[in-house]
């Protein structure tokens, strides 16, 4: 049974082997486990990847989280002071 913190390990080293040179070479950053890119105009790309093994399975399981937030949606909600957009 692999604990929590040895989950997060390895879902750190397989995002760093396999995921973060592909995305990279095509403009992405990355800021812990998340991943974006922003166009020309504004729109936001988001991959988040998070740990979904349960603590008695053997193994790492992940989710992998994705979304588009266009640059005029992320206007309207900076604007009405939304909190905890990516900006």
């Amino acid at each position: 049974m692999a604990s929590s913190g040895r989950r997060a390990q390895e879902i750190a080293g397989f995002i760093g082997e396999y995921v973060a040179p592909v995305l990279r070479a095509h403009g992405w950053t990355r800021s812990g486990s998340r991943f974006t890119r922003t166009t020309r105009a504004g729109d936001v790309a988001l991959v988040r990847f998070h740990s979904a093994s349960p603590g008695n399975q053997p193994g790492v399981a992940f989710y992998v989280d994705l979304a588009v937030v266009p640059a005029l949606w992320r206007k309207w909600y900076v604007h009405a002071g939304s909190p905890g957009l990516v900006r």
